[in-house]
């Protein structure tokens, strides 16, 4: 993908980023340059995860599926069943691009809890406090069920629990790294624009 293509699926307008400091902004341009030097694999990911681009999440599931079997083989992980294999990698975009966000929280990380006081008057309001939710540990995010696992890739759940380890230990995996390089190589082209 050219970067005139990128930065035309960005916004109409122009959008600035800055430290909130002052100094140098960062505009959508800078953004999509960077993106641009990345990986097709890296750059698949954003389109389908950030801008639900399905041309882009149909290329990132075949490199997905193929850098999968290749790892399978170091990590002693059989693939029994290509097609199987087609709908976990399938599952795993899914999981990555839509994440379930938490109940408690609805996303945010924290809740809001009263503060517990002794003696208090009644009918005097306590100061509520921010606290990180206790069900996603701070995440904003809890995994699927093992059960929507299986039933999403049409596999029973005796057979499950071979797909499981090949599906936390390899494909899952793939995924964050990519994710992460992807955080670790923007921030590395923008950050140079940040600093005065």
């Amino acid at each position: 993908m050219n970067a005139i293509k990128l930065r035309a699926r960005l916004a109409a307008r122009v959008q600035n980023y800055s430290k909130g400091i002052g100094g140098p902004e960062i505009s959508n341009e800078d953004i999509m340059l960077a993106i641009s030097l990345l990986p097709e694999q890296i750059q698949w990911l954003i389109w389908a995860k950030w801008f639900d681009d399905e041309s882009a999440r149909d290329k990132l599931l075949a490199v997905l599926k193929y850098e999968a079997e290749l790892q399978a083989r170091s990590a002693k992980w059989r693939i029994p069943d290509q097609a199987k294999l087609q709908k976990v990698c399938e599952m795993a975009i899914f999981e990555t691009t839509y994440p379930r966000l938490c109940g408690k929280c609805g996303g945010h990380s924290f809740c809001w809890m009263e503060k517990q006081k002794r003696g208090r008057r009644k009918g005097s309001v306590a100061k509520p406090l921010k606290v990180q939710c206790p069900v996603c540990k701070g995440q904003g995010v809890v995994e699927y069920a093992e059960r929507w696992h299986y039933t999403f890739a049409g596999i029973n759940r005796r057979a499950w629990v071979h797909w499981a380890r090949g599906y936390r230990g390899v494909i899952i995996p793939i995924l964050k790294e990519w994710e992460s390089e992807f955080q670790r190589r923007v921030l590395a082209l923008i950050k140079p624009n940040i600093m005065p």
